[in-house]
């Protein structure tokens, strides 16, 4: 929650819905063109750097959806053994909230370095 509210404080906007914000019924209410039009989908699991824990979070609203995962809880090198190479960002990556905010808000201007977290398909 504290990451995803420092992106928020970053720049970035931020669609938040589910049960850790008292509004799960939002998200079952978006339409197929609201849910298509999101690039990235916040995987964020519940505890941070367990190993082997990686949820539907990250395979079916992220991957299976085709949005890119963005990926905060398991440890990178985790996700990289069973993710399809370049298709997922990892928070890890980013020294500061800031910078990944930064990145995404590149990444949704630049649809060329977007859809290389595609090449996998």
């Amino acid at each position: 929650m504290d990451y995803a509210q420092s992106l928020v404080d970053a720049g970035l906007p931020v669609h938040r819905c589910g049960g850790c914000f008292n509004n799960s019924e939002k998200f079952s209410q978006l339409t197929w063109a609201e849910l298509n039009s999101f690039k990235f989908f916040l995987a964020f699991e519940d505890v941070q750097h367990c190993t082997d824990y990686i949820t539907e979070k990250f395979w079916e609203m992220s991957l299976n959806s085709g949005r890119v995962p963005v990926v905060w809880g398991p440890l990178k090198r985790d996700v990289e053994k069973v993710a399809p190479t370049g298709s997922c960002i990892h928070t890890d990556d980013f020294q500061t909230p800031k910078q990944l905010a930064q990145y995404l808000l590149y990444l949704d201007k630049h649809d060329e370095e977007y859809r290389k977290f595609f090449s996998w398909r």
